[in-house]
């Protein structure tokens, strides 16, 4: 997990890209970064003073005839999360995912299904 826009972090917010893009590409447009250069300051991120990462992952090996990649991604980015919890425990986290990073991102929440863990507790949406 990279994080782009280091702020307050009184709200965490994870992008996940999609198929055939990586981890920033998804995320630009014109040499704009969104999630760096018009997220903060958009009407309803700039009041939460987010911190901004996101999550990169090999979308090319997804489409195996095994959902465990899809799983194993969703691990990775969940411990990524419980990795970094012990620097803003309580914060509460937004992930905005595309195309197959939604799939990911339910994954994730399955997971915390299976084995719940603080960021059950700490997700707020999905979009």
């Amino acid at each position: 997990m990279e994080v782009v826009v280091r702020a307050a972090d009184s709200h965490r917010i994870v992008a996940i890209h999609g198929l055939g893009g990586n981890r920033l590409r998804t995320f630009t447009k014109d040499d704009d970064v969104w999630l760096k250069d018009l997220l903060p300051e958009h009407p309803c991120a700039a009041p939460m003073n987010p911190r901004v990462s996101t999550f990169g992952y090999d979308a090319s090996i997804a489409f195996g005839k095994s959902v465990s990649r899809i799983r194993d991604f969703a691990v990775q980015l969940l411990n990524e999360l419980e990795r970094t919890r012990r620097e803003s425990t309580g914060v509460p986290i937004v992930l905005i995912a595309h195309s197959l990073g939604g799939i990911v991102a339910k994954a994730v929440c399955r997971q915390c299904n299976i084995s719940p863990t603080d960021f059950s507790n700490r997700t707020r949406h999905l979009l």
